[in-house]
């Protein structure tokens, strides 16, 4: 029974018809010997009991027609009428013959081969009697004729009781050959039925066994997959384990329930370290929304600051364009001072005035220009900040795509039920995807504005001493204008170097003015930039904005993938 248990449906369904086949066959085989050998009893019956039988029958009627027609011989013994008898009498004679030797080569038994003597023995005597009768009746002598006719008819009775004891015999062989035909034909009939409905009786019972032994445990993992559709994974494993295929069936649906098992825990523990990760993600989006709004921030003050500095540049253009006018006039002026040297005088104090002016002014754009390299190297400064909290959102970004490719795995491993998650966390990777883009071409502007910030701060420097020298050069012409007040006699010997030292101060001051030209120039370049770098920053903030409500989301999908989780029973 073990081994039929463990063949597959295949074999057992092969058994249960090859049964089937074998009982048929048997059948056919039984019915097809009966039919055949009932058919050999009714041929053999045909040729060796109703043929001889009709010979025999067909036989005595000859005889009994050559007895009528010597008898009509003797009626009418006219020499034409005889004639014609006579040849009649010849032909059946012959007839009669020829049935007898049938009757003597078909199957004859010993008692058949004793009235076989016997009746050759009466019909030589009866033919001899014959042929006497027809002389009389040729010599004319129709008395004696007769006569000797109705002599022979004891003779001729014991030729029919002998034909007929012969027919009666072969009749009675007829009859048990039909008995026994009957018989055998019962018995195969019996043997028909016995065998049907044992045949039907087994392979009921057979189909019954084999249709339980696949029935009962299909019904088994029947109920416990509906206990699986329920979620209860505490389901217990099939215990019918064969080697058919509802074993092999049986054995999947165990496989099955670990399998789903384990994947359902995966699934808890990804949904769980979802839940942290979207909770991680929203707390640094919130941080680097923060940053990013002083970021801003920041860039506001500094693109403030670059206007300021724009302005104080644009002011400190027009004292050195005031001061190259001066010195012009301190040059006309110097001409003259031959001439007039009171006015030279007052005209010197007055310069001297002046020149104290002008130093204060070149100390001023000297405090600007410092204060102003100043801001830049602060919005240096904060472009390295910006572009270390560009890596943390760049790196940010990179974990929230690669957390949302695991939930796009574990999603499609859920099937329909993560089919939700999957869309969700598809969202998040293309935010993340833009984050990490948008984040790139903030680091990009901030490394712009890193190197114009450091050109700029060569730049002010540069101002700033050339800042410097402007001042040195105006304190030195202020000593010079003191030595005018100072020693007026002196003037015209020395007004040849002060008009040197005015054509190398005006030099100085236009190189003064192309250098805040210049300084000018890169502040509006550098104002143009931190607007740019603002306005990125917003957009920073508000990719950061949203990636905080898809971390909300996803936090809330992570939640409501516990809940699912937690009505499977295990």
């Amino acid at each position: 029974m073990s081994l039929f248990r463990n063949l597959s449906t295949r074999a057992k369904m092969f058994c249960l018809i090859s049964l089937m086949a074998v009982f048929l066959i048997g059948v056919a085989f039984t019915g097809f010997y009966h039919v055949k050998a009932s058919g050999e009893r009714i041929q053999s019956m045909y040729q060796e009991q109703l043929l001889p039988v009709k010979w025999i029958n067909d036989w005595r009627q000859e005889i009994r027609a050559i007895d009528g027609l010597i008898y009509k011989m003797i009626l009418d013994p006219t020499p034409a009428i005889f004639a014609e008898y006579k040849t009649e009498l010849d032909g059946r004679t012959a007839s009669a013959d020829k049935t007898f030797e049938q009757l003597k080569h078909t199957h004859l038994d010993e008692k058949e081969q004793e009235s076989v003597k016997i009746l050759q023995e009466l019909l030589d005597q009866y033919r001899n009697d014959q042929a006497e009768v027809v002389k009389m009746i040729q010599g004319q002598q129709q008395e004696q004729a007769y006569a000797y006719y109705r002599s022979t008819d004891k003779t001729l009775n014991w030729i029919n009781q002998e034909q007929l004891q012969w027919a009666t015999y072969k009749a009675e062989q007829a009859e048990e050959i039909r008995l026994e035909n009957e018989m055998d034909s019962e018995s195969g009939i019996t043997f028909l039925i016995v065998v049907g409905a044992a045949s039907v009786i087994l392979a009921a019972v057979l189909g019954f066994l084999i249709a339980r032994l696949i029935s009962e445990p299909l019904r088994v993992v029947q109920k416990k997959m509906e206990e699986l559709a329920q979620g209860n994974l505490a389901v217990e494993p099939v215990t019918y384990v064969t080697r058919d295929e509802v074993g092999r069936l049986g054995a999947s649906f165990n496989e099955l329930v670990t399998n789903f098992r384990s994947l359902i825990e995966q699934v808890k523990v990804a949904g769980e370290q979802v839940a942290a990760s979207s909770e991680e993600l929203s707390a640094s989006a919130e941080q680097s929304a923060h940053a990013t709004e002083q970021s801003i921030g920041s860039v506001q003050q500094i693109a403030t600051a670059s206007e300021v500095q724009s302005q104080r540049t644009q002011e400190s253009v027009r004292v050195m364009e005031e001061m190259s006018i001066a010195i012009g006039r301190i040059a006309d002026t110097s001409s003259a001072v031959t001439e007039v040297s009171v006015k030279a005088a007052q005209d010197a104090e007055q310069g001297n005035v002046q020149i104290q002016q002008a130093v204060t002014q070149m100390n001023s754009l000297s405090t600007s220009v410092n204060h102003a390299a100043d801001l830049v190297q602060q919005l240096g400064v904060r472009s390295e900040a910006i572009g270390q909290i560009v890596d943390v959102i760049t790196g940010i970004a990179s974990q929230t795509n690669l957390l949302a490719l695991n939930a796009a795995i574990e999603a499609a491993r859920a099937g329909e039920h993560g089919r939700g998650f999957a869309v969700v966390a598809d969202e998040v990777r293309k935010l993340a995807e833009q984050s990490e883009e948008s984040a790139r071409e903030i680091a990009r502007l901030i490394g712009e504005i890193q190197t114009e910030t450091t050109q700029v701060v060569g730049v002010m420097i540069a101002g700033t001493e050339e800042a410097k020298k402007g001042a040195m050069v105006v304190q030195e012409a202020g000593q010079t204008f003191q030595l005018i007040v100072a020693s007026s006699q002196d003037v015209a010997g020395q007004i040849q170097e002060v008009s040197a030292a005015t054509e190398e101060m005006s030099a100085s001051v236009q190189q003064v003015a192309s250098a805040m030209d210049e300084m000018n120039r890169l502040a509006e370049e550098a104002s143009v930039h931190t607007q740019g770098v603002s306005a990125g920053a917003k957009e920073q903030l508000e990719s950061m904005q949203e990636i905080a409500r898809s971390s909300t989301n996803l936090n809330q999908l992570s939640h409501e993938l516990q809940e699912s989780i937690s009505q499977f029973k295990w």
